[in-house]
């Protein structure tokens, strides 16, 4: 008989009141028919393939991301996104016997929960205790973002994608910055963690408004705010994507962020299928059974040659948080204004570098600023320093590989004769140097090649492992 893997869902009546129990993710020798057709002989109402949101070309309804899939591209093949597919039914026993009557076919190979998972929101400073010049520059100064901008701006064409509560549309930072996104957030209605979920929470939209948390819109300001009452975005003149992946609940009184492991990775393939360059995801949850959250969906956004960057989480132990502990993901943890590593900053050998993420001003609610703390506000100047390679690429007609990357940014954070503290990964951020070694590899390899147009122009560009093979 064919193997499946399927994966649980949490147990919520979508808007069609049918429940959504597991994914399968279907062996390679199983043709899709024998999915669909192995589906109706255990009484599945209906299937919804993973691969899924697709670019407005290539949907059955161009205007909905989750409409139905009009072909499959090598990349969502390479990733398995093409043969997840997820079990619906009217309640959800019969969706579990559908799902023991698989097993006792030896249809199922694994099961791995998809979590509804909460998180406390960091913890906000209080500004009167800042002093010195304009609120939050320091950050800035301490990863050398001004030298970065120097050699690149930023270009409105290059995106980066915001995985969070979503972007403020009304907050004046924010005016011509956001180029699209869209809000995943579905996790029903009630308690949810223990808590009471508040704002928008019951069905996907394209409203990407951020919700009551404003915990996304200060993490997209850190990287493309114009500048009005804060310190300018790092990323320069680069464009946003908002993509709200995290609901707000109520839980003795104070705010914590809600999200579902389905809702963020179906963020992460639309955010790489409309074109964003960098994925930022100030978020994270803890591995089960041994088994990776969001791992085929980074593989799809990395197979498209998109940079992932991660918060390394704020529990200051080195406990591994998915997705930054995903293998080729770019994890970021925090050190304060001082440079020392935050005492909350996760850590581990999955970390990569470090970067400011203490007393960080940024955009808050109602067209204000807060000061905030965690690595969520890190990981940010990273996603930036990445968006302004690929601006500097784009500007000098080279594509460097996502793998690439990741490269410059840790090999220029590491500190020449001196060893860094081990809970920071190979050091901290340095976005000038970082411009700098990209700068240097484009004219190298123009040095190298002269005039042999035989040559591939750039060998640092995406390959077998990017989306030139991929798409």
């Amino acid at each position: 008989m064919p193997a499946f893997d399927v994966t649980l869902t949490r147990t919520l009546p979508d808007r069609r009141g049918a429940f959504a129990l597991p994914y399968w993710t279907a062996r390679d020798d199983v043709p899709m028919r024998d999915v669909s057709s192995s589906l109706a002989a255990v009484g599945a109402a209906s299937e919804v393939r993973l691969a899924r949101p697709l670019p407005a070309a290539r949907r059955a309804d161009p205007g909905d991301p989750t409409s139905p899939a009009q072909a499959v591209t090598r990349a969502e093949h390479a990733a398995g996104l093409d043969r997840m597919v997820r079990l619906r039914a009217h309640d959800p026993e019969a969706a579990r016997d559908a799902l023991q009557r698989l097993r006792s076919r030896g249809m199922v190979a694994e099961i791995s929960p998809v979590r509804t998972f909460a998180f406390r929101l960091d913890r906000w400073s209080d500004p009167v205790l800042k002093v010195g010049g304009r609120p939050g520059s320091w950050a800035l100064e301490a990863v050398d973002a001004g030298t970065a901008l120097a050699l690149s701006p930023g270009h409105p064409a290059i995106r980066v994608a915001v995985l969070d509560s979503g972007i403020s549309r009304d907050h004046p930072e924010f005016e011509g910055k956001v180029a699209g996104g869209y809000d995943f957030v579905s996790l029903g209605d009630g308690g949810s963690s223990g808590g009471l979920l508040i704002g928008d929470v019951t069905g996907r939209d394209p409203d990407w408004d951020d919700g009551p948390a404003a915990h996304g819109s200060h993490v997209a300001g850190t990287i493309g705010a114009l500048g009005l009452a804060m310190p300018v975005g790092a990323a320069g003149l680069c464009s946003l994507l908002g993509y709200r992946v995290l609901g707000t609940a109520l839980e003795n009184g104070a705010r914590i962020a809600v999200g579902s492991e389905a809702d963020i990775q179906a963020g992460i393939k639309e955010a790489a299928d409309r074109g964003a360059s960098v994925i930022n995801l100030s978020l994270g949850l803890g591995a089960q059974d041994g088994l990776a959250p969001h791992a085929r969906a980074i593989r799809y956004a990395r197979l498209r040659n998109v940079v992932t960057v991660a918060a390394s989480g704020n529990h200051g132990s080195d406990t591994p948080v998915y997705p930054g502990a995903v293998p080729g993901v770019i994890t970021v943890g925090a050190i304060d204004q001082f440079g020392r590593v935050a005492p909350f900053s996760g850590w581990g050998p999955h970390l990569d570098v470090t970067a400011p993420g203490a007393d960080i001003y940024s955009a808050d609610l109602n067209g204000g600023y807060r000061y905030r703390d965690g690595t969520s506000h890190a990981a940010p100047f990273v996603s930036a320093t990445a968006a302004l390679i690929v601006a500097l690429g784009h500007e000098r007609g080279a594509t460097f590989r996502e793998s690439t990357i990741r490269r410059l940014i840790r090999d220029s954070a590491r500190i020449e004769g001196r060893s860094p503290d081990p809970r920071g990964g190979v050091g901290v951020l340095n976005m000038g140097r970082a411009l700098r070694a990209a700068e240097a590899l484009i004219e190298a390899h123009r040095r190298g090649r002269g005039t042999d147009e035989r040559r591939p122009p750039w060998p640092f560009g995406f390959g077998p492992e990017g989306a030139a093979a991929a798409a």
